[in-house]
């Protein structure tokens, strides 16, 4: 097996083999890449290992983080995925020697299980389990085989309820998927700047969703859904997918007649749009398993579990160190919060903020 860095011609099979992956989130995808470098020109690069018939036994998209005076952090989001110790092994050997000079450290979130095959394959090639993480440890998933009938008998008595409900008081629903849609998320943009002002979380600039939009939706992989009421935009939901995965990673309402579920109804719509594409999970992207109704992602998750019924939890944030005494100072100015990285940055601004 060889490590590669990955150019035009290997988008097929590594498409092949991303797609066909359970664990694949959007951030693991082709189209992150290109998305990401349209902000961050060069800064990430996709990398794999290939036997010797260049099929894929590991991708992993990399985010170079450059920190000013200490180096570089290679950042892998929710990744690597790798269905091969050797290839694990392979690629964690190369990763550092292409990096000697250079970076400090490698940290990743592959969507592994804690106790199991995949974390005791890291920590046996010296990967250190951190309790921080960069991206949310915890989601809801729904398993989208079966009869539409059989999904809904899934769901909670209330969001059941609350999606009939919806329907009945003649909630529309319009979906759109094209290049040409890219208006729409100027419409989304909107709603969601008023999400932020009644539930406290960061938002990406308007350009970074018409770019999402535009990279995703060249190969299909990206739509949303609009609830209205008569003339009255209510609520979108952006959902990415690929060959079996899909996940609502973006979603905004509005106040206005919220009292007649607009959003159940779009979600509800938003789930049988990514069944009838074919695939057989959908992955509700981010919750908490705190119980503290304080917590920012508390009421978020409720709605979820509405539809998820359980928490999925993941292993969390591994840490390759190449620089022991450069990491350890970069280490202490992130827990300093002259750095930001881990998600525990947001969390502590969150707090700030409710006070």
């Amino acid at each position: 097996m060889n490590f590669i860095k990955t150019e035009n011609n290997h988008k097929k099979k590594f498409e092949g083999f991303v797609n066909s992956q359970k664990e694949t989130t959007c951030m693991q995808m082709w189209e992150w890449s290109d998305f990401r470098n349209k902000l961050f020109p060069g800064l990430y690069k996709r990398t794999g290992v290939v036997d010797t018939e260049n099929n894929f036994h590991l991708t992993a998209t990399l985010f170079i983080n450059q920190f000013r005076f200490i180096g570089k952090i290679i950042y892998i989001p929710q990744g690597p995925i790798w269905d091969s110790q050797e290839a694990l092994a392979i690629f964690s050997e190369k990763i550092q020697v292409c990096s000697k000079s250079k970076c400090i450290a490698v940290i990743c979130e592959p969507r592994i299980k804690k106790e199991s095959i995949e974390e005791q394959e890291l920590l046996n090639l010296g990967y250190k389990f951190t309790n921080k993480a960069v991206q949310p440890r915890t989601t809801v998933f729904l398993d989208l085989r079966g009869t539409e009938e059989e999904l809904m008998s899934r769901f909670s008595k209330s969001t059941r309820y609350n999606i009939k409900y919806a329907q009945r008081k003649g909630i529309s629903i319009r979906k759109y998927s094209k290049p040409d849609d890219v208006g729409r998320i100027k419409m989304f943009f909107d709603l969601l700047k008023q999400t932020q002002e009644r539930k406290y979380f960061q938002v990406q600039t308007l350009k970074y969703f018409e770019d999402l939009w535009t990279e995703f939706s060249r190969n299909n992989h990206i739509f949303l859904v609009e609830a209205h009421y008569k003339d009255k935009h209510l609520g979108t939901i952006i959902v990415l997918h690929n060959g079996i995965w899909s996940a609502s990673l973006f979603s905004a309402s509005s106040l206005e007649h919220s009292e007649l579920k607009p959003i159940y109804l779009a979600r509800w719509e938003s789930i049988l749009e990514a069944k009838g594409r074919g695939c057989r999970f959908y992955d509700f992207f981010g919750a908490t398993d705190s119980e503290d109704s304080k917590h920012p992602f508390y009421k978020t998750t409720q709605h979820k579990l509405g539809f998820g019924r359980e928490l999925t939890k993941f292993a969390g944030t591994y840490e390759l160190i190449i620089d022991s005494l450069r990491y350890k100072i970069w280490q202490k100015l992130v827990n300093l919060g002259i750095f930001k990285f881990y998600e525990e940055n947001f969390l502590k601004e969150f707090r700030k903020r409710s006070k």
